[in-house]
């Protein structure tokens, strides 16, 4: 995925398109989404990952994940996937409630 001459130019669309890239994400069948260099503004929509699907930057600096979603994660965890080599950051309001990356609780706390 890249913001230009890749097969997506946005980490939403390309995640939800999951099943046209990758098939059926699985222990058998573990998934990459490879992030190029860049800013993503994905905006108010969050980016929930799969489980399953990896999820990586080209380095914490040079890829970045913007968003001003309220209430949910920029970036929404699943059991059995990672996040690495990026940035996520929230262009939201200051003193608006908002999540860099959520991460789904498996035990009350």
């Amino acid at each position: 995925m890249a913001q230009g001459g890749g097969d997506y130019t946005d980490p939403v669309t390309a995640m939800n398109d999951l099943s046209t890239w990758c098939g059926t994400p699985s222990a058998t069948n573990p998934c990459l989404l490879k992030i190029m260099p860049g800013v993503y503004d994905i905006g108010t929509t969050s980016l929930q990952m799969k489980q399953y699907v990896d999820l990586e930057g080209s380095g914490e600096k040079v890829t970045k994940i913007d968003g001003s979603v309220f209430d949910n994660g920029v970036i929404i965890g699943a059991s059995n996937s990672e996040i690495r080599s990026l940035t996520v950051r929230s262009t939201g309001p200051e003193n608006s409630l908002q999540y860099i990356i959520q991460v789904p609780q498996k035990f009350p706390m």
